[in-house]
């Protein structure tokens, strides 16, 4: 992606990112549950501006903790957060099982 600011722009891009978790779920009763993912990530980047290029490597640890109940029978909804480095995620979501 292209960041402009005037005449002057950089080229970002992600060469490759990776993000290992693992999920652990407590049945809290037969509607509802928590859950608790630690997650590991890896990432390198580019970028270009004005014909210099950069490239970085990053890892970082990370986690993820919610909980969901069941809608109806298959369907859940839930709610996570999320927590890499400085970046805090929130997500409503909706979850069939078949």
């Amino acid at each position: 992606d292209s960041i402009c600011v005037g005449n002057l722009c950089a080229e970002l891009s992600i060469e490759s990112a990776v993000i290992i978790g693992l999920r652990g779920q407590y049945q809290a009763s037969d509607a509802a549950y928590i859950f608790l993912a630690p997650s590991y990530a890896k990432m390198k980047s580019k970028t270009e501006f004005e014909g210099i290029s950069e490239t970085e490597d990053g890892s970082e640890f990370g986690f993820a903790l919610g909980g969901g109940f069941e809608v109806t029978d298959g369907l859940f909804a839930e709610l996570t957060y999320e927590r890499y480095d400085i970046s805090n995620i929130f997500t409503i979501g909706v979850r069939k099982a078949f």
